[in-house]
């Protein structure tokens, strides 16, 4: 009897021993990817110290505790079950099990440090949304060293795999043969494995919040675990529930009334032609930073320099998200981005948003869309059709003897298309053009006017071409029958981190100019500049004041020709958002629940509580505004 205790006593020692190790191996597996991470993103953190880098490894260990529960809980139920059954094969599907997982994590780690170099965060839901087009998210991201991610990948799951199979010999003959044995390690799994899953005994269960240390976003970026945060997507898939709740929902929407209220309907007329032409030109990726008119860069856009002496520049003018059909949406339908999800992405919500196209169309606007890309990509030519546009012309109008990059047709044959068809159209027309030269990977054949190999020359460069074809497309305008009618209004589809290299949370990130030009301008405002802070979301309602179009459809769009119009712009990223507001800006990541960013530091804390709770308000009458679409 003595005997039979001190076998049963060893195997479960052996068995105890082994979780231990298997779990050991986990963590320690998690911290290679991690530190993986930091080093390709040397670049990023170069200006942190490189004790701030390390802090990232000891901060994300909580979560790799989770993870490695999560990853280990369905095979340690299945040890669980086996036990009763007392054979190994188990052990064969628990090493195949962690072949393929090692595997998985080195490839998803090397995904995120690519994504992060384009988008500034890893995978999220919003990324996964935009795998139905693998092509352009190939090409999205392609300015990222693929091969050298793919090389990493394999020789990480080398490592991982070849120190599994050194360091990890399953033990044989290790299962108990008592019922009360068995059940007692049952009953010292589960818990340990509950525990593990939350990441502790805190009240609450572990989150992204719970690992951010640092005020550096690409810091706090790199202690999340790759798998837990890929596995968080997966059984959160699709949002039906307020994550942005804040305050009692009428309270909410009285303060995001209060936003975009104008005390006094009135508006300063800015053009001599009743209903003139509208052409809405969007730049791909127009940072204000290019512009010495917006205290950006010298060089890169002399063209839209010099049109600003000649139009109406609102200075303060933000981008409510980073991709083209967030600026799309924003601009027709007045409606933000998500900082969760992409409402484009969401057949069943995008349908049931007004479009302002329809109500051009019904005071007598001919309606026609110009790109050089591929308009079923993100659902744009669905979300167009919607708008009524008669005319939709795409990359298949084009010869395919056309210059193009992955993108679509460079931007001077794109324009000069434009200056051809645009005429055939009954006037008024409303006509947008958007532009694809200056996408990234930004490796357009250029110009090479700013020397250099690195992304961010090559961004210059494709900025500066995309800037001439403007230019030229506008001179060429002018011997146009239709051009004395014609009012351009220019801005950026979004902007970019380039330049300046900003962090994705930035308000900087997100500026991009609003420039209003055309013979019928009044003289009176060419070479103004109107600096109130405004966004996408603005242009509606300030076209349709200019055209004497009265509509209620569009409450969260202001009309920026108001005297009484206030300084707002808003707008999203991974789980937070930033607020713009005359000379304060702030940045509130709802990660850690708390505001990491002020611009102007003279502000006191009431001021800036106040406007933070008119972003917290907007975001979550907006944010259920986009739940109730589905109903």
């Amino acid at each position: 009897m003595q005997s039979f205790s001190i076998i049963t006593e060893q195997k479960m020692r052996k068995q105890f021993s082994f979780f231990l190790k298997i779990m050991l191996f986990w963590l320690s597996y998690f911290l290679l990817l991690r530190a993986a991470f930091l080093v390709y993103l040397s670049t990023t953190l170069r200006a942190e110290p490189f004790t701030e880098s390390v802090k990232a490894l000891w901060f994300g260990l909580r979560m790799d505790i989770a993870a490695t529960a999560y990853l280990l809980a369905i095979p340690l139920l299945l040890f669980c079950v086996w036990q009763f059954i007392a054979n190994n094969k188990w052990q064969k599907v628990f090493r195949i099990f962690n072949y393929v997982t090692i595997a998985f994590c080195a490839l998803l780690n090397s995904a995120d440090m690519g994504l992060f170099g384009e988008w500034e965060t890893r995978i999220n839901s919003k990324a996964l949304s935009y795998l139905a087009f693998p092509k352009e998210t190939l090409m999205a991201t392609s300015a990222a060293p693929v091969w050298l991610l793919l090389i990493l990948a394999f020789v990480l799951a080398a490592i991982g795999i070849f120190a599994f199979k050194k360091l990890l010999k399953l033990p044989s003959g290790i299962y108990v043969s008592k019922v009360i044995y068995k059940i007692s390690m049952i009953l010292i799994v589960l818990p340990s494995l509950f525990f593990m899953l939350r990441g502790g005994f805190q009240k609450y269960p572990i989150n992204k919040g719970s690992v951010y240390f640092s005020d550096k976003p690409a810091l706090n970026i790199a202690a999340i675990n790759t798998f837990w945060n890929f596995f968080e997507i997966l059984v959160n898939p699709r949002i039906t529930k307020n994550p942005y709740v804040f305050m009692d929902q009428k309270v909410a929407e009285k303060i995001t009334a209060e936003i975009f209220a104008l005390p006094v309907d009135s508006t300063e007329m800015l053009f001599t032609v009743a209903k003139p032409n509208i052409v809405l030109i969007m730049m791909e990726s127009l940072s204000a930073e290019t512009m010495t008119a917006l205290g950006g860069e010298k060089g890169i856009s002399p063209g839209l320099d010099s049109l600003c002496k000649q139009g109406l520049l609102f200075s303060n003018f933000y981008a409510t998200g980073f991709r083209t059909e967030q600026g799309l949406i924003a601009l027709l339908s007045a409606f933000p981005a998500q900082p969760a999800s992409t409402i484009i992405r969401n057949f069943g919500k995008f349908e049931k948003l007004d479009i302002s196209t329809l109500v051009l169309k019904e005071n007598g606007y001919a309606l026609s869309y110009y790109y050089g890309g591929v308009l079923t990509y993100a659902n744009t030519n669905h979300y167009l059709k919607m708008g009524e546009f008669t005319t939709l012309a795409g990359r298949e109008d084009f010869p395919e003897t056309s210059r193009s990059t992955d993108w679509g047709v460079y931007d001077d044959i794109l324009f000069n298309y434009h200056l051809k068809e645009v005429g055939k159209q009954n006037q008024p027309f409303f006509s947008i053009v958007m532009t694809s030269t200056n996408h990234e990977p930004f490796d357009g054949k250029v110009e090479k006017v700013f020397p250099g190999k690195d992304e961010c020359s090559a961004y210059k460069n494709t900025s500066h071409f995309a800037d001439k074809c403007l230019f030229q497309y506008l001179q060429t305008a002018k011997s146009e029958p239709w051009y004395a009618n014609t009012v351009f209004i220019i801005t950026g589809d979004h902007a970019h981190k380039y330049p300046q290299n900003r962090q994705y949370n930035e308000a900087e990130r997100h500026h991009t100019p609003l420039l209003i030009l055309g013979a019928p301008l009044k003289e009176a405002y060419r070479g103004k500049i109107i600096s109130t802070t405004s966004s996408h979301l603005d242009f509606a309602a300030t076209l349709f004041a200019q055209l004497g179009i009265k509509t209620n459809k569009f409450p969260w769009s202001r009309n920026l020709m108001n005297p009484t119009c206030g300084n707002f712009a808003f707008y999203t990223f991974d789980n937070g958002f930033g607020v713009v507001s005359g000379k304060q800006a702030l940045i509130y990541d709802h990660n850690v629940k708390k505001i990491i960013y002020t611009k102007n530091k003279t502000f006191t804390k009431a001021e800036d509580d106040k406007l933070l709770n008119k972003g917290k308000a907007f975001l979550q009458v907006m944010f259920q505004k986009y739940i109730d679409l589905d109903n």
